[in-house]
């Protein structure tokens, strides 16, 4: 089975029906997705003039990702620094996912945002900034109320690798049963190799 990749074009259409963008706000996501690429995002994707980007089944959920933090109204700039922050973090929870899409037929994995954490981590007070906390166990809500937190944003990981699945057959950039087999291929490389791809 060959790789699951996307053109630019084809990648565009995909981001425009995942995020429901009506055709008249088509633009607007387009500039979004270009300040993404200026910001070096998803890793691997700037290839110079004349050369065509192929997205690899990780880098369309890695844009996937910072839109849906974008639209949690984090600034682009900011959307891409949390996610190169602690990429271990965020891809483990992906594999996790996919893995279990693909054996279980489901999953409950979500990535939560905590503003305290990244604030900690970087030794920057400014309480505008946002982190991420991993739910380890069916317990995470009520620890992180016991815990005294205040804010919390959480994106369905598990929903959104299916929602890439599902759009993309629909639009046929792909056949049912190849998209979660060529992302959970990629994750396991990017794991092998210590997250270079998110992390340089």
């Amino acid at each position: 089975m060959a790789p699951y990749t996307l053109g630019r074009d084809q990648l565009q259409a995909l981001m425009m029906r995942l995020h429901r963008v009506p055709a008249d706000k088509r633009i607007a996501l387009l500039g979004r997705l270009k300040h993404l690429q200026r910001l070096g995002w998803p890793p691997g994707s700037n290839l110079g003039k004349g050369r065509r980007v192929k997205y690899q089944a990780d880098q369309v959920l890695l844009v996937a990702w910072a839109l849906e933090l974008i639209q949690l109204g984090f600034t682009p700039e900011r959307a891409v620094a949390t996610l190169r922050g602690q990429p271990d973090s965020e891809w483990t929870i992906a594999l996790l996912a996919v893995d279990d899409l693909l054996n279980e037929g489901h999953t409950d994995a979500l990535i939560a945002f905590d503003p305290a954490i990244l604030s900690s981590a970087l030794g920057d007070d400014d309480e505008d900034q946002f982190g991420r906390r991993l739910p380890g166990d069916g317990h995470f809500l009520e620890n992180w109320q016991l815990g005294g937190g205040i804010r919390l944003a959480l994106i369905n990981i598990g929903a959104l690798i299916l929602d890439l699945d599902r759009e993309s057959i629909i639009l046929g950039y792909s056949r049912p049963g190849s998209f979660l087999p060529s992302l959970r291929t990629r994750l396991n490389e990017v794991a092998q190799s210590s997250w270079p791809a998110v992390s340089q």
